[in-house]
């Protein structure tokens, strides 16, 4: 039943059209001219404080739909993974976004609105879950990819300084092509079993974050540590997915 109704409000949204699923994205294809700037939230600054509920107080006064809200985290995570400073390695970025999207969706797919929050909005309850995604929210050190999230347009800034060909819009939109084909799936036939119970990420090349290693990922080595599953090739991979 959850997610019959979550297919009917992506339709009514106009996330996809009816029996039309999006096509994968291309990491290379770009519009002529970059769509409309997004709707921008907090005037582009975090708050210093209960970020993720002020950031979430501001999505709904702006109506934002469960795709956009999921697509801005995909964005936000995936930049802050150092994939396109070149830190660190994965196949393309439309693999990245996915493992970061499935994860994210994971944490959707155990949510009970009796047990974890008054509002029966999974999505919106897990994205903006205290200090779960902190690189998104954190508002501590110019916290660059917290701005991402709020006005993804602002990557631009961070893009030209880590000599990045690609292009902000560019990335935005992956984003929500990559978060409109995994909420059509996940609709449609639940979670990928590629990804099945994948509930946390370390991002160990990122700006914000990398230099200290959580408790349930602390060996350098990810294949020591409990629950690692290999998603990411290479290397020197982008982010390390655990079961948990």
């Amino acid at each position: 039943m959850r997610a019959l109704l979550l297919l009917l409000a992506l339709n009514s949204a106009g996330v996809f059209a009816q029996n039309d699923s999006p096509a994968a994205p291309s990491e290379s294809s770009r519009p002529r001219q970059p769509p409309a700037k997004p709707t921008e939230l907090l005037r582009c600054k975090p708050a210093s404080s209960n970020e993720e509920a002020k950031a979430r107080e501001a999505a709904e006064a702006a109506n934002f739909s469960d795709h956009e809200v999921l697509s801005r985290l995909i964005f936000s995570e995936a930049l802050a993974t150092g994939y396109w400073a070149k830190k660190c390695e994965a196949a393309d970025a439309v693999s990245l976004m996915d493992a970061i999207g499935w994860m994210i969706i994971n944490r959707v797919d155990r949510y009970s609105p009796k047990r974890d929050d008054p509002k029966p909005d999974a999505i919106f309850h897990e994205v903006f879950a205290s200090k779960q995604f902190t690189p998104s929210f954190s508002g501590k050190g110019n916290n660059i990819f917290a701005v991402m999230f709020l006005c993804p347009y602002e990557a631009e800034k961070y893009l030209t300084d880590v000599k990045s060909k690609i292009e902000a819009y560019s990335i935005y939109l992956q984003s929500k092509e990559v978060a409109a084909r995994i909420l059509d799936k996940y609709t449609r036939t639940g979670i990928d079993p590629k990804y099945s119970k994948i509930r946390n990420v370390f991002f160990p090349y990122s700006d914000f974050g990398g230099a200290v290693r959580p408790e349930w990922a602390k060996d350098p080595d990810p294949t020591k540590n409990k629950g690692f599953v290999k998603i990411i090739e290479g290397q020197k991979p982008c982010a390390e997915f655990y079961r948990r």
